[in-house]
């Protein structure tokens, strides 16, 4: 989680060198944002791991599982892999590839959850996979620049006032 984080952190910070009238502060590390939402229900917050193991928030999550012959395995048709990772995952992996931020942490991810639920999004370290044009990344509209990310979000967005 922390090094997802730090990937998503660096992507904002290049989109703000990039874009200097672009306001990404509210981009902050998992870690940070833990300690700021959870602060009274964490009794540790000496790291990302401990904040999660020791929020009360937390404790009731588990992720749902499937019983089999000697057991029970994870359930990899729950929406925590078939939702968020096209529509959470690989949109933020499409916006740091357009900038150019390498996310080896979020592509090992994508690439794990893709083999369990059947899916290709990420061929090596591009997005360019067949099952591209399910999900929401900026790849799957065309966009290969942050310019034209921008600019069709800001037309979009005055179209409708």
């Amino acid at each position: 989680m922390s090094n997802l984080s730090d990937e998503l952190v660096a992507t904002a910070k290049r989109i703000s060198d990039l874009k200097t009238n672009m306001d990404m502060s509210d981009v902050i590390h998992i870690h940070d944002w833990f300690k700021q939402r959870y602060y009274k229900q964490i009794s540790d917050d000496s790291s990302v791991s401990k904040c999660m193991r020791t929020n009360q928030a937390y404790s009731q999550f588990v992720h749902p599982m499937k019983a089999v012959e000697n057991g029970y395995v994870p359930d990899f048709e729950y929406r925590y892999i078939t939702e968020d990772i096209p529509f959470g995952l690989v949109v933020m992996k499409g916006i740091a590839e357009i900038v150019s931020v390498e996310t080896p942490t979020i592509d090992k991810i994508i690439k794990w959850a893709q083999s369990k639920i059947g899916k290709e999004y990420l061929v090596g370290k591009g997005l360019k996979g067949k099952n591209l044009k399910e999900v929401r990344a900026p790849q799957s509209y065309g966009f290969r620049s942050l310019d034209e990310l921008l600019n069709f979000i800001y037309v979009d967005m005055r179209s409708e006032d």
